[in-house]
């Protein structure tokens, strides 16, 4: 039976917490520990995590507001380097009790060596605040398509699994800037020649509700604009350079490592510009990947 730490932020979450860590607890085939991190919570979100600490069913800590992408990987920082998997929480979703089973027997029923960085990722549920399906996100097949995931990254961090080789690379450099955790952890699995896995199952029911710090939903309009024009900055191009110097003794030769590297470059290169833009559309939506596009001409991905 593999251990796996469930690594877990939460942030005035009392109201869906309780259901999310029990589904979590109740996962096969597998033994699980929580380690949380809250982020300043005002509400009762501590006291339910003390609750189930003086159980000896988590462990917790807190600390100052560091918002959902710095607190994960503080997370990523403090997990120790002694359980076979990983996987990311969210505070208010509810995982169907094979999610982690499954991600597990995708990653080591092939014939790839167990010696190599893996990322599993499962399909979701968006569902409502009573878990009410709205719709499935049927995701499994992106991680086919290396480039496009360049400009259409798509994997919520709960739906990630991976392994403690990762781990061990991911540890030895902190990141001074990441849009995201999750797309942080998949460029840097990607730039070292580490395997990604989709799981055609659905793992997770993804919860939006109103009080969500992260989501599923529509971007307003207005916001769209202002992320294509941008202001001179390029946070993807920005994250992914940091992770090319940073890890760049972990760099594996290919194709993937070719596209990172041109992206990384495209806002001074006007050929690796051209070689960005010619990434043909295989599975992302139509919408996403004509913003990532334009975004890209304004210098603003």
């Amino acid at each position: 039976m593999k251990n796996v730490l469930v690594i877990l932020s939460t942030y005035n979450g009392e109201k869906y917490l309780r259901e999310q860590i029990e589904s979590v607890l109740k996962q096969e085939n597998v033994k699980i520990s929580i380690l949380v991190r809250d982020d300043g919570s005002t509400d009762n979100t501590c006291n339910i995590l003390e609750e189930y600490e003086k159980k000896g069913l988590l462990r917790w800590y807190t600390g100052k507001n560091l918002k959902p992408a710095k607190s994960f990987i503080d997370l990523i920082f403090h997990a120790t380097n002694d359980f076979d998997y990983y996987a990311f929480c969210d505070q208010d979703d509810f995982w169907y009790f094979k999610k982690i089973y499954s991600a597990i027997e995708q990653m080591e029923n092939n014939n790839d060596s167990i010696d190599i960085p893996k990322v599993c990722y499962c399909n979701l549920e968006v569902v409502d605040s009573d878990r009410n399906l709205l719709e499935t996100k049927k995701i499994h097949k992106r991680c086919e398509y290396d480039e496009e995931m360049i400009l259409t990254y798509c994997i919520p961090g709960c739906a990630m699994v991976f392994n403690q080789v990762l781990l061990n690379i991911l540890q030895k450099h902190k990141p001074s800037y990441a849009t995201m955790h999750d797309c942080w952890v998949y460029y840097v699995c990607m730039a070292v020649g580490g395997k990604i896995y989709g799981n055609e199952k659905v793992g997770i029911q993804y919860r939006q509700h109103g009080n969500n710090v992260i989501g599923a939903s529509r971007i307003a309009f207005k916001q769209k604009m202002k992320m294509i024009i941008g202001n001179g900055n390029s946070p993807r191009q920005r994250m992914i350079s940091e992770i090319l110097r940073d890890f760049d003794d972990d760099l594996e030769k290919g194709t993937k490592l070719e596209y990172l590297k041109a992206f990384s470059e495209y806002s001074n290169s006007v050929l690796k510009k051209i070689k960005i833009m010619r990434i043909k559309r295989k599975m992302a939506p139509k919408r996403a990947f004509i913003k990532a596009k334009l975004r890209v001409l304004f210098n603003s991905l």
